[in-house]
């Protein structure tokens, strides 16, 4: 049982969408997921033929709307589409999805800097904007972390960095906490645990964060 403010029946069908695709579960039991949820259905479907625009191929299945879609495009979908359930702002958009979204976009512009990147490729970028995403899960939801991560299989370099600030992706999270606070002497501290990240180079990839995450908003009002 999660503690905290009730997960409505939106939300809860995400986090069970999202678990499986983290268990990489199949295709069929994405579908079987999907099927009672026609609104999330109509939207990946819209979503799909928008990202196939142009494309000959008819959509004949959900099955085949995921292969077309791709996992790690679902993924993402899903997770901005739960913190897009949060009450918004006078604009029908949340301040909670661009937080979240502008540092899940900055864990990934660190992270090819980092000297871990190469041997990770995008493994590690997807890690790492997963950690951003799910970092304000507790916000969200309410609750304790470790109750959240105990509903998703998440990677154990993701759930170190999100426990204990452990390993590069916990370095860049706390990194990307003090670029939030504007806390200059901890953005000094996160700098000096990866020298490869000045401050300057920190705060660009704030702004073309920024730029991502307003460019959500605006495509979901």
């Amino acid at each position: 049982i999660i503690a905290g403010k009730k997960l409505d029946h939106s939300q809860l069908s995400l986090m069970k969408l999202m678990g499986l695709l983290l268990s990489d579960a199949d295709t069929a039991e994405l579908e079987a997921a999907l099927k009672p949820e026609p609104g999330l259905s109509i939207n990946l479907l819209r979503m799909t033929n928008s990202v196939g625009a142009g494309c000959t191929e008819k959509i004949t299945s959900l099955g085949h709307a995921i292969t077309l879609l791709g996992r790690r495009q679902l993924m993402r979908w899903l997770q901005l589409l739960l913190y897009s359930a949060t009450p918004g702002d006078e604009h029908g958009v949340s301040p909670l999805l661009q937080l979240a979204a502008t540092r899940g976009r900055l864990m990934e512009l660190l992270v090819d800097r980092c000297p871990e990147a190469p041997t990770g490729g995008r493994e590690l970028i997807d890690q790492a904007y997963l950690t951003g995403i799910l970092s304000l899960m507790p916000a969200l939801l309410g609750c304790p972390l470790a109750l959240v991560l105990a509903e998703l299989p998440v990677a154990p370099a993701v759930q170190g960095a999100l426990d204990a600030h452990a390993g590069v992706l916990g370095d860049l999270l706390r990194l990307v906490e003090a670029l939030e606070r504007d806390d200059t002497e901890a953005l000094a501290a996160a700098c000096a645990r990866r020298p490869e990240i000045d401050a300057p180079f920190a705060n660009a990839c704030l702004s073309r964060a920024l730029g991502w995450a307003n460019n959500l908003a605006r495509e979901a009002q």
